[in-house]
């Protein structure tokens, strides 16, 4: 009897633990909020993988004259970008990113990792990515309100090799940005030579009104960089 009783116990015990393991979550999570997302049970590691394509599309029919005195203008199709963006956290104090665009063979868009849950709420990055110089350079070509960029954008840094900090102060508003970095001679894959060109940028803007989600809002920045071009070229 006794036998039997044990033997009964233990078949009840393992029926328990297959019983909570069964109920037990799987270590990884994949669920999809605005793009593919994969975590940790515990949250300390984590990935999403999303991206973009843009096309552009044009059905041209000229006037008689122009033909005549210019040229004839051709329809036409061609990918603007065909980006994939992949981004993530390790152990909630590391951040890192690759970014890259398809669209003209392989392209280095922003490359990096960070440290995060610094004073004002600030992010360290290394590697490759956009000085801080200007709003219209900061905002993603997925947020702005027209096709192209302002003539302007050709006066901005643009994405180096280098350190950047940004941080934000939210009850005055304030965001700032600061890096050190060195030019890059292309983007596919991006390549620093001896020439020594190196850069020190520094942006910070305020919103001293801001009033229903950014509906209303008064918006205030100042940039600045200090560079040594190669071969005193810009």
């Amino acid at each position: 009897e006794n036998l039997e009783k044990k033997k009964k116990e233990e078949v009840s015990k393992k029926s328990e633990k297959d019983s909570k393991k069964s109920e037990e979550k799987p270590y990884f999570e994949v669920y999809w909020k605005d793009r593919l997302r994969v975590k940790t049970k515990d949250e300390k590691v984590s990935m999403s993988i999303g991206g973009r394509i843009q096309l552009d599309v044009g059905f041209v029919h000229e006037d008689a004259s122009i033909r005549e005195n210019i040229e004839k203008i051709d329809d036409y199709a061609e990918f603007r970008a065909v980006r994939l963006d992949m981004r993530g956290t390790l152990y909630k104090y590391f951040t890192y990113r690759m970014f890259l665009d398809f669209s003209d063979g392989v392209k280095f868009k922003d490359v990096y990792i960070g440290l995060t849950k610094l004073p004002l709420n600030g992010k360290l990055y290394i590697g490759y990515m956009r000085e801080p110089f200007g709003l219209e350079a900061m905002t993603s070509a997925a947020c702005t309100t027209f096709m192209e960029r302002t003539s302007n954008i050709s006066f901005t840094p643009g994405r180096n090799f280098g350190v950047r900090f940004l941080g934000y102060e939210p009850d005055m508003r304030i965001h700032i940005g600061l890096g050190v970095f060195n030019e890059t001679v292309n983007d596919d894959p991006p390549e620093i030579t001896d020439g020594g060109a190196y850069s020190f940028t520094g942006r910070i803007c305020i919103s001293p009104w801001y009033e229903n989600k950014g509906e209303k809002l008064f918006h205030l920045g100042v940039a600045y960089s200090f560079r040594n071009p190669r071969n005193s070229t810009v």
